[in-house]
């Protein structure tokens, strides 16, 4: 089965995830800081990492920002006010989930398709690397594109990140999508 850091929209930030990932698969002893804005999607996001991390039986504390960590383990900060790049930086064992605008298809005259990946989908793309076999994360999967439909756009525009997401988690048979009259 695919997951979900396979999908072409996450080819940006793969890099910072799985290396995120392995670090924090690779120092068990360190503990894990969580931080993120106090909206439905930051506890959205918050919970998918705390998900993973209760599977792995790893210390955590969680914040919401705006809120001091004190660097002694592994940082993890869920941003979600402006578009930024995807980062892990080793040096301060810090990953930062910002949403970012990928490049999600191509429309039928050629022309590019942008969207918005939010940090709530990337949180549950880190959870996946993090414990992808966990009966606990696969329940929490469908969420991943929560921070697409609560973003303010969705209501005005085609989303066609939240429309590959939400393709992805029907084919694997997570989510059952289906005409508004049934």
């Amino acid at each position: 089965m695919t997951r979900l850091i396979e999908l072409g929209i996450f080819s940006a930030s793969l890099e910072s995830i799985r290396n995120a990932a392995r670090h924090i698969l690779d120092n068990p002893s360190q503990s894990v800081s969580l931080r993120a804005p106090l909206t439905i999607s930051g506890s959205i996001a918050l919970s998918m990492i705390e998900s993973a991390l209760i599977d792995l039986e790893r210390p955590y504390s969680r914040r919401f920002a705006p809120s001091s960590i004190e660097n002694t383990g592994i940082v993890i900060d869920i941003l979600d006010n402006h578009n930024a790049d995807i980062t892990w930086n080793l040096d301060e064992a810090k990953l930062t989930l910002n949403p970012t605008i990928v490049h999600a298809l191509d429309g039928h005259k050629g022309d590019s398709r942008h969207g918005r990946l939010s940090p709530v989908a990337t949180a549950a793309s880190l959870m996946e690397e993090l414990s992808p076999d966990s009966s606990r994360s696969t329940r929490l999967l469908p969420f991943s594109i929560s921070g697409n439909w609560l973003h303010n756009a969705m209501d005005q525009t085609y989303d066609p990140v939240f429309t590959i997401l939400r393709d992805y988690l029907q084919k694997i048979g997570l989510v059952n999508v289906v005409p508004l009259p049934e």
